[in-house]
């Protein structure tokens, strides 16, 4: 896989060991085991990530972690049905007649 290297993020400010493959877009980067985008998740609602919510890229480029790029979702449930809905809206145009998800605190 080859040696790592140190890259910070900008946003969090944060430092992340990545691998030449992470750097040429195939993986997620992390922290000590964490992924970024989480992090900077993280940092935006100001509160860890509870177990089961999911970020999204909404660039779907996964070493994209500037938080304008990213969407919390409650469940994966809530993210499956987002890809979907936007699979429909691009297949044929359709538009979902209710909200994806419900937000909640």
């Amino acid at each position: 896989m080859g040696k790592k290297s140190l890259y910070k993020c900008d946003w969090c400010g944060k430092v992340f060991q990545r691998y030449p493959s992470q750097v040429e877009g195939k993986n997620y980067s992390k922290l000590y085991g964490a992924l970024e985008d989480r992090e900077v998740a993280a940092k935006m609602l100001g509160r860890d990530l509870k177990p089961g919510e999911v970020v999204h890229h909404m660039d779907f480029n996964i070493r994209n972690p500037e938080p304008a790029n990213l969407m919390i979702f409650p469940s994966n449930s809530a993210h499956t049905k987002y890809h979907n809905a936007l699979r429909r809206f691009f297949d044929d145009g359709t538009l979902p007649q209710e909200p994806i998800v419900e937000v909640t605190e």
